[in-house]
């Protein structure tokens, strides 16, 4: 495909104006945020903007991983893709980040979907959602779910499926908060809906923070819905012990 002039100036300040930033560490991290430019990569019909990471060993590899597998998602949508990210969570060798893609030419600027990319800054590894807890205890597998169905249940959502999947490659992402849940649009629930979203707040152990070590200590679970600021996301307050203790 062959883009318009103003998308090769796009890229071209994008990437010439790189600033390397970082977050401020907080008090209690192990490891300090990474820092991160904004860099913009065109290929075939798709221009992708990512938060590159910085001055790791695992730098590339990360950032190789977030064009292939953002471009894969962008092609599937079959026209002329930009996107845009925001960055959810750069704490303690943790690097979790949403994408949001649209339309190149269209100016309503309407998102036509997301993804969600978690990665362990320190091996490089895009993570899945069983990396979160211990491997020799699976009762998250089976509590999740429930707790999604109650969540769904106070919004008034309406649940196509009485057993939802929470499989190693379901996307999610994390927050100061938990683990938020995304599923996509049409797969449980009516096109009303988008892709919902469902948060399990979670409340970190210090010496857990990390992924591949149980870092989920435990998920607050209660009848009390509280609000959130994306539409499509539901979560709930209480505590509850998904990973076998600390």
């Amino acid at each position: 495909a062959t883009f318009a002039p103003e998308v090769f100036e796009v890229v071209k300040e994008y990437n010439s104006s790189q600033v390397a930033v970082s977050a401020p560490a907080e008090e209690d991290d192990i490891y300090a945020p990474v820092t991160i430019s904004r860099c913009a990569y065109c290929e075939n019909n798709c221009c992708i903007v990512y938060p590159a990471l910085q001055n790791e060993p695992t730098a590339d590899m990360i950032n190789a991983s977030m064009r292939e597998n953002i471009m894969a998602k962008a092609k599937k949508l079959d026209m002329a893709v930009f996107t845009e990210y925001r960055v959810e969570y750069n704490r303690n060798g943790i690097f979790s980040v949403r994408i949001f893609m649209y339309d190149l030419y269209d100016e309503s600027n309407t998102c036509l979907g997301s993804m969600a990319l978690t990665y362990d800054v320190a091996t490089g590894a895009l993570c899945k959602i069983s990396d979160l807890f211990d491997e020799n205890n699976q009762y998250w597998r089976g509590r999740i779910p429930d707790m999604i169905t109650a969540q769904a249940k106070d919004s008034d959502m309406l649940l196509l499926n009485d057993l939802l999947p929470i499989d190693d490659d379901r996307e999610f992402y994390i927050t100061e908060d938990g683990i938020v849940i995304v599923y996509n649009k049409y797969e449980i629930t009516t096109a009303s809906e988008g892709e919902p979203e469902f948060e399990i707040q979670v409340a970190f152990g210090r010496a857990g923070r990390r992924i591949g070590g149980c870092p989920i200590v435990r998920a607050r679970n209660d009848d009390h819905a509280h609000s959130n600021p994306n539409p499509n996301s539901n979560s709930n307050a209480g505590t509850e012990d998904l990973c076998g203790g600390e």
